[in-house]
């Protein structure tokens, strides 16, 4: 619909003048259907009320908010958080991690010493590794999941603000399960993280003393 600003006059004018008294404007409006400096003022005060972008004419969110009868619902702050910074650098450091652990796979027989060390971490890190990636997963599909919900609020919230309050409990229930799966995830990753690097670490000191020895 066509924003409303002040100089304009009408029946939306005066539907609007009436809402606000509705609302509780102070002074009371003339319910006369023209826009003046008073009803700018009042939608002014009735924006700032309900936590809108204060503009002073009528548009669709304070169109929406006077229908919805106040503050129109919000998606929870740590939701808006999560779209946007999606990423956490302790599972992005688990990829990087992954590369060290395929390298480990690939040490040489002959390192007799390292060979049984090795050989229990492979078995681990996969029975680990296999976990691990099908809770990432679950992860990567809750946060979708939110994305989606994000982009059905946003058209959601004007013109439906009951579906998008909806949206917006059911985002938070998946916000509160996707925490939870990182609670139980994070320290798995860790684990995983420190046992690859000691081994990278052995590994590397057992082919320093080799390269010496052929030296």
């Amino acid at each position: 619909m066509a924003e409303l600003k002040k100089g304009a006059k009408g029946k939306e004018v005066t539907q609007l003048q009436k809402d606000l008294n509705k609302a509780g404007a102070k002074p009371k409006l003339a319910e006369d259907g023209i826009f003046g400096a008073k009803t700018q003022t009042a939608v002014q005060a009735y924006q700032k009320k309900n936590k809108l972008k204060v503009t002073g004419t009528l548009n669709d969110e304070t169109r929406a908010s006077i229908k919805a009868g106040g503050p129109l619902p919000e998606l929870p702050a740590i939701v808006a958080s999560r779209i946007r910074h999606p990423s956490v650098p302790l599972f992005e450091r688990y990829n990087e991690i992954s590369i060290i652990a395929g390298q480990i796979e690939l040490v040489d027989k002959d390192l007799q010493a390292l060979a049984t060390a090795v050989s229990t971490f492979v078995k681990k890190s996969f029975a680990d590794d296999k976990k691990i990636r099908a809770m990432l997963t679950d992860r990567d599909v809750s946060i979708r999941q939110l994305e989606d919900i994000a982009h059905d609020f946003e058209r959601a919230r004007i013109k439906d603000p009951k579906s998008a309050a909806k949206l917006a409990k059911n985002a938070e229930a998946i916000e509160k399960s996707l925490t939870a799966l990182e609670k139980k995830l994070a320290p798995l990753v860790t684990a995983d993280i420190t046992a690859t690097s000691t081994m990278a670490k052995k590994i590397s000191t057992v082919a320093t003393k080799l390269a010496k020895i052929k030296d």
